[in-house]
């Protein structure tokens, strides 16, 4: 046992190293030192105890710094997960280092059984470090509305090595871990005028490698449960297993865990979900948004489809028939739905001679009945993106000659004018919230809106992108969403620097380029990201995971409105209007009450 001489004195130590803390870090982040001493309190009466798990809300809008001295609790939060057959779902937890040493986290497994000894898989368990680094903005996506002077720390990336990114706290920069005939480096991704050389690689691990934490600081795990193929129902109980070593000791912290997984397949949405996905086969491929090999474009695919996105865009400018036929092979071996397909850019375009759209059309109808296993599919090229007023209405000869060929037009706007265009534009992707009169005027009509742009990829706020596309297209009569992008990097896609932030070199250096890692190299845009390539795969991010959350929240709604139109209307516990169940300002607590009425009516 301590003695009182002793937890004074390291409680005395911690003030000195906070001490030395508050020199090294800049005025506006002081106000974070102000939560020190929970912590001190907590050491002083728990001094044996080093590292510290707290429960966290995976996809909640509470956003964790792994740098902050705070103990990181969200009260209510239990250390378990409610899961249906074919379904991922992630749960997020925090380890705390309370020693004055830093700790090395060895390994994490999860060992979970039912009540007669049934295992769950632990190979269905993925597990993650959510890793903060640097970006421009966590509220706007537009540069000159916040400034490049200003990065901020935020929870993006969830990586297996933490080591792939490193972070500069003191200069704010990141750095990524780079190969270069075999020799491995750092290159600085924060600064616009140091570009990727061509001939690099990257990649995560396959695995979760060991990491450290810094004492008196945290790191955020993540953990997807998948029950895809898996003929397992009830309740598994057991322990999340750290083990970890501090100075010459091993030593193990188990975390009480259980996953209730119900007895049902959850339907697919009744919502359409899709995104600009703009990635093609490309030779030039590298770490960039849009140019990639075989592996990353198979890759990125099987993210997509694992996140539930049905209706990826195919962007296929400068794309011979042949590639065109590649990527919907590519889609059919991975099961994405074909009674959709929507095309941008090419034979797709629609600012082409009308003379070309119904030969255009024709093309792709035929492609998309030899590469998939739908007899007919419904044909959508892209309008002219974003365009409002006179330019909506000069596209409209255009867009008859589409529907004479028997193919439909998809378009988005900012604006109030879609309306002028409703009986023309088939698929509306609107991104005003406010603008209820656009939506029910294409709702009449019976077309499609999708929303579009509430807000668009690269924001590391998980919670708005589930709240967003998730429950509120249901209470506002959205028929789908279609944000974007998947990944867009502004230089390497527009170019509108203009030379003036990497002296042009972006679309002018031959053994080097701007890639979709910087988030720094542009003046009028951060790349919209929802998830970053490496050289044979992709790296998630926690937004990404809050766009799937919604199409998982969307899934769960969709089963429950068909168990109630199953239900005996005598039964008293069909007796509610699902849509009072629903608010949008906390998806979570809307899942939960989903998954309750589910539960009765199973």
């Amino acid at each position: 046992m301590a003695t009182h001489a002793q937890i004074v004195n390291e409680a005395k130590a911690i003030n000195g190293r906070l001490n030395q803390y508050q020199l090294s870090i800049e005025k506006d982040n002081l106000n974070r030192l102000t939560n020190i001493f929970p912590v001190v309190n907590y050491k002083l009466s728990h001094p044996y105890e080093n590292l510290k798990y707290y429960p966290w809300q995976a996809t909640g809008s509470v956003l964790f710094n792994d740098q902050s001295l705070a103990v990181p609790v969200e009260s209510g939060l239990s250390s378990s997960l409610v899961v249906s057959q074919e379904q991922e779902e992630p749960f997020s937890f925090i380890l705390q280092n309370l020693s004055d040493s830093d700790i090395k986290i060895n390994s994490i497994h999860v060992k979970l059984a039912s009540d007669q000894g049934v295992p769950f898989p632990e190979a269905k368990i993925d597990i993650k470090i959510v890793k903060n680094w640097f970006v421009g903005s966590k509220e706007v996506l537009q540069v000159e509305s916040y400034s490049l002077a200003h990065p901020i720390l935020a929870p993006e990336l969830l990586l297996k090595n933490d080591d792939l990114v490193s972070v500069d706290y003191l200069a704010k920069r990141n750095y990524l871990k780079i190969k270069n005939d075999n020799l491995e480096s750092y290159i600085d991704i924060s600064s616009p005028k140091i570009l990727m050389p061509n001939n690099i690689t990257t990649s995560d691990s396959d695995t979760l490698q060991a990491f450290s934490i810094k004492s008196y600081k945290s790191k955020q795990i993540w953990l997807t449960v998948s029950t895809n193929g898996l003929k397992l129902k009830g309740v598994f109980k057991g322990n999340i297993i750290v083990n970890y070593r501090l100075k010459n000791n091993l030593e193990t912290l188990k975390i009480p865990f259980k996953i209730d997984i119900l007895n049902i397949k959850l339907l697919k949405p009744e919502l359409f979900y899709g995104v600009f996905y703009a990635s093609q086969l490309k030779a030039d491929f590298g770490l960039k948004a849009l140019s990639k090999n075989k592996s990353q474009y198979l890759a990125e695919l099987k993210d997509l489809k694992s996140h539930g996105i049905d209706y990826p865009t195919l962007y296929i400018g400068g794309d011979s028939e042949s590639v065109i036929s590649r990527y919907l092979r590519y889609r059919e071996s991975l099961k994405f739905p074909c009674d959709r397909g929507y095309f941008i850019y090419g034979i797709a375009d629609t600012t082409v001679p009308t003379s070309m759209i119904e030969s255009n059309v024709k093309i792709l109808q035929s492609l998309m009945q030899k590469n998939t296993h739908c007899e007919k599919s419904e044909i959508y090229l892209y309008g002219i993106d974003g365009a409002s007023g006179n330019l909506l209405l000069k596209q409209q000869a255009a867009w008859a000659e589409v529907h004479k060929a028997g193919a439909k037009i998809f378009a988005s706007s900012f604006e109030k004018d879609p309306l002028i265009v409703k009986n023309t534009l088939d698929n509306l992707l609107y991104s005003r919230i406010s603008s209820k009169d656009v939506v029910a005027g294409f709702r009449k009509s019976n077309k499609d809106v999708f929303m579009y742009g509430n807000p668009q990829s690269g924001l590391p706020t998980p919670d708005r992108y589930r709240r967003n596309y998730g429950y509120f297209l249901i209470l506002n009569n959205y028929t789908g969403a279609m944000p974007f992008a998947y990944q867009i990097s502004f230089p390497d896609r527009y170019g509108y620097d203009k030379g003036v932030f990497n002296d042009g070199r972006c679309s002018n250096a031959e053994s080097e380029y701007c890639s979709a890692w910087n988030n720094f190299d542009s003046l009028i845009f951060y790349d919209h990201m929802f998830t970053y390539p490496t050289s044979i795969g992709v790296i998630d991010t926690t937004q990404w995971e809050g766009y799937a959350a919604a199409i998982t929240d969307i899934r769960y709604y969709t089963t429950l409105k068909e168990l109630m139109l199953k239900c005996n209307q005598q039964n008293i516990n069909c007796r509610f209007e699902i849509n009072n169940l629903i608010d949008i300002d906390n998806p979570q607590e809307t899942r939960k009450r989903i998954v309750e009425k589910i539960k009765l009516l199973l």
